[in-house]
């Protein structure tokens, strides 16, 4: 399933590639960052309680975000930029980046089962 993927993207101007790759971790926390907020709102407004169905799916999408964010620092070695001298600055940055919004996305996730 990587592969055609993989064809897909190099098809991609390589600075588009690039920018979706240092982004992509970061704007996965953002979506996960306001997912978490509003599932609950939802459930509230839908059965009027606090039930555990938010918290299941909030830990399927936290850890469906971590495996994109793992996959983008996998494959980030791949799509470097070979035509520019700091590209092995840029995979350290990606990486760096995927791993603050790992973090961030665990922290983001731990309170919905301390509540």
């Amino acid at each position: 399933m990587i592969k055609p993927i993989s064809s897909l993207i190099r098809k991609l101007p390589t600075d588009l590639i690039a920018w979706m790759l240092l982004l992509g971790p970061l704007t996965i926390w953002f979506v996960h960052f306001g997912f978490v907020y509003a599932v609950p709102n939802v459930e509230n407004i839908l059965t009027g309680g606090r039930g555990h169905i938010s918290q299941i799916v909030i830990a399927v999408a936290s850890i469906a975000a971590l495996a994109l964010i793992m996959l983008i620092a996998y494959i980030v070695p791949s799509f470097e930029p070979r035509d520019k001298e700091p590209a092995r600055l840029w995979v350290y940055v990606t990486r760096f980046l995927s791993l603050v919004a790992s973090v961030a996305i665990i922290f983001q996730t731990l309170p919905i089962f301390l509540v």
